[in-house]
């Protein structure tokens, strides 16, 4: 419980800058990003000063992103990511190509894409942690852009003795602009033995 409220706190923090954000930029109403019959959901997006790129989780699974201009409006239709499932990801920009990353939704895996500006896909999507390692339970990573790399952080349950205690450490991965991983390994940034 303590967990689910510190993430709804941060959600409001999020939403709240990215308000904040947007004012400064140029104010947005409220826009109708993804509209369909079927279930959309994001963890955020990042701007590259021109439009923003929305991360989405479309039926529950299925990756994708959503261009949307500096005045509020999608620009385009959301471009799927081929064959990623996953819960809604995470985006940040940096070198000029956005990084958007997700827990994958059946093997707790992260995985990552490269996007140019442009909407092209750089490359294909590919692994920054393998299958088992992160806590599908809590379903999300973030991702931030400095220093020439994007790190992608995640909950990770791979040291944990007993899965039924819920004890989670935080991982993370350095990704270079390219979309090459930085380190051979994943890096243990946080450990806890009581899952806070």
């Amino acid at each position: 419980m303590k967990r689910l409220k510190m993430c709804f706190v941060l959600c409001a923090v999020v939403c709240l800058s990215v308000l904040f954000e947007r004012e400064a930029v140029g104010a947005l109403d409220l826009t109708e990003i993804a509209v369909t019959a079927r279930p959309e959901f994001t963890m955020g997006g990042a701007f590259d000063g021109e439009r923003y790129m929305i991360g989405l989780q479309l039926d529950g699974q299925n990756i994708a992103v959503q261009f949307v201009s500096a005045s509020g409006l999608p620009d385009g239709n959301p471009i799927p990511i081929p064959g990623a499932a996953g819960m809604p990801p995470a985006v940040a920009y940096g070198s000029n190509v956005y990084l958007m990353a997700w827990v994958g939704i059946d093997d707790g895996s992260v995985n990552g894409q490269m996007v140019t500006p442009d909407g092209e896909l750089q490359g294909g999507s590919f692994v920054l942690s393998p299958p088992g390692t992160a806590n599908v339970d809590i379903g999300t990573c973030h991702a931030a852009y400095g220093g020439g790399r994007f790190l992608v952080a995640w909950e990770d349950i791979r040291l944990d003795p007993d899965p039924d205690e819920e004890d989670t450490d935080v991982f993370g991965r350095l990704v270079n602009p390219d979309g090459t991983l930085f380190l051979d390994n994943n890096m243990q940034i946080s450990a806890s033995d009581n899952g806070d």
